[in-house]
């Protein structure tokens, strides 16, 4: 699994950054990330709920970006799987979400998923036009996870409104 795991790395189209508990793949042009990796930590106590900010580093949206544009800021690496880490709220690692899909079934997804320590998971979005004329949002999210035992659980969700012609 390693090296599978080496291999999504190595196809990053952009910018390629560590942060303190996982790895993002951010569009500079475009100001997007397209995806992140991490592993799943033992259960710890839960971060208190961060403010999120800009990425100076990669150039990132300002967090009032999101503001008043009828989408969430959806984590691509969830604050619960990394809540020690303050990087889980830098706007490289979000993403214009669907209110109602980033508050039920991708966080049920990420629920589920966070029951298994040692997961390594990738989330990504799938950028076609799908947002509105205030921000641009993913048409599709994915995430692929692959678990201690060699199981891996994949899904692939609709995020924006509506699917360009």
């Amino acid at each position: 699994m390693h090296a599978l795991l080496l291999t999504i790395l190595s196809f990053c189209p952009a910018t390629l950054a560590q942060r303190d508990s996982y790895t993002v793949c951010y569009d500079t042009h475009n100001q997007r990330p397209l995806w992140t990796i991490h592993t799943i930590a033992p259960a710890t106590t839960p971060a208190a709920r961060k403010h999120w900010r800009k990425d100076h580093q990669l150039n990132s949206l300002p967090s009032s970006a999101f503001t008043n544009t009828g989408f969430d800021r959806g984590h691509l690496t969830p604050a619960a799987d990394v809540p020690a880490s303050e990087d889980a709220y830098l706007t490289s690692n979000a993403i214009a979400q669907n209110p109602a899909l980033n508050r039920g079934q991708w966080r049920r997804l990420e629920n589920r998923l966070r029951q298994h320590t040692g997961a390594t998971i990738v989330t990504g979005a799938i950028y076609a036009n799908c947002g509105n004329e205030t921000i641009e949002a993913p048409c599709l999210l994915f995430k692929v996870a692959f678990l201690p035992n060699g199981e891996l659980i994949a899904a692939l969700h609709l995020n924006a409104p509506k699917i360009p012609h």
